[in-house]
């Protein structure tokens, strides 16, 4: 198995279950299947499965991304969630589901 192989296993195994897909060798299905209560909560994380190894380990498949087209695919799918990250969103349309983020006040 490739190192892009693993990578993408890895990927599809960190993602929430409505993206995940048993095709392997596969990115993980597209943001647009999201339902209403679909989002990418378990993606925010740090560690061993956090973002910024996702990023480390897509710098060490860049240098032979000519020889595997699947990189600039898994690039453009960690950009689609990092900015539905970034947003807030809850449902596909680019909306959230209860309207534009608002910070929670401290009680006390």
């Amino acid at each position: 198995m490739s190192f892009s192989d693993e990578w993408l296993a890895w990927w599809n195994d960190n993602q929430p279950k409505w993206r995940q897909t048993s095709a392997a060798g596969s990115l993980p299905l597209s943001l647009s299947v999201a339902g209403a209560k679909n989002d990418l909560a378990c993606l925010k994380k740090g560690g061993p499965a956090g973002i910024v190894t996702v990023l480390i380990a897509l710098k060490w498949w860049a240098p032979i991304r000519h020889q595997d087209k699947r990189w600039e695919a898994a690039v453009e799918d960690v950009c689609a969630c990092l900015d539905n990250i970034m947003a807030g969103n809850k449902r596909k349309g680019g909306q959230s589901e209860d309207g534009p983020a608002r910070k929670k006040r401290k009680s006390g």
